[in-house]
């Protein structure tokens, strides 16, 4: 004969205390016992991190994910939440994974994140989330170009997530295209870019940088 059990989550780490008594069939019946002492020790089990089904985003556009993570250890463990692998700008708050793409990261993506326990030794889970980056749809444009004390000053329609940059050169079939002040990025709304008139600077254009490269607004 043989003594089974299999102490449940709850029942660890403890100590338990076990009679065993053993009666024959005879006349009177004989007994005896046995008093046991058993130990259960606490068996580390791995946390879980729920699948997440595809996500979508446009660029510009903040993706904010829930996870959903948990641990049946008692006494309840701490579970931290790392990044494994992700784009350029991927943050953790909290359980949820924040990030906002930008125009050159369209297309397919990946993020992976870890769960880890507080456990000895610590174990943990990943899950890998698909992400689709979406450019946004070509707008044309609305320019106005205007001098203005020497300058040139123009004002166009900007889609968040794209950048800006105002170029010239003194000769319109020759030259070099000169960067004119730093890049601007898109905001969705009307960008104003102006530069100074002189004779190295004579022809002005603004350029976009697009999932195709730059090309002129």
């Amino acid at each position: 004969r043989k003594l089974r059990w299999t102490p449940t989550e709850v029942q660890g780490p403890g100590h338990f205390a076990v009679k065993v008594v053993a009666t024959d069939r005879g006349t009177p019946a004989a007994s005896a016992e046995l008093n046991l002492d058993l130990t259960v020790t606490e068996a580390n089990s791995a946390p879980t991190v729920a699948s997440v089904t595809p996500q979508s985003v446009e660029v510009g556009q903040q993706l904010v994910v829930p996870l959903s993570i948990g641990d049946d250890d008692l006494p309840a463990q701490t579970l931290s939440l790392s990044l494994v692998s992700a784009p350029v700008g991927v943050t953790l708050n909290g359980n949820a994974i924040h990030w906002t793409p930008t125009l050159v990261q369209a297309g397919n993506q990946a993020i992976t994140v870890r769960v880890a326990d507080s456990g000895s030794p610590s174990l943990a889970a990943e899950t890998t989330i698909a992400v689709t980056v979406t450019a946004p749809p070509p707008v044309a444009p609305t320019v106005t170009t205007r001098e203005q004390g020497g300058r040139i000053v123009l004002a166009f329609t900007s889609v968040l997530g794209r950048t800006y940059r105002l170029e010239s050169r003194a000769q319109l079939g020759s030259g070099n295209w000169a960067a004119q002040g730093a890049a601007l990025p898109g905001t969705g709304s009307m960008l104003t870019v102006e530069a100074p008139i002189s004779l190295a600077a004579e022809f002005f254009r603004v350029t976009v940088d697009c999932s195709r490269g730059r090309r002129l607004l």
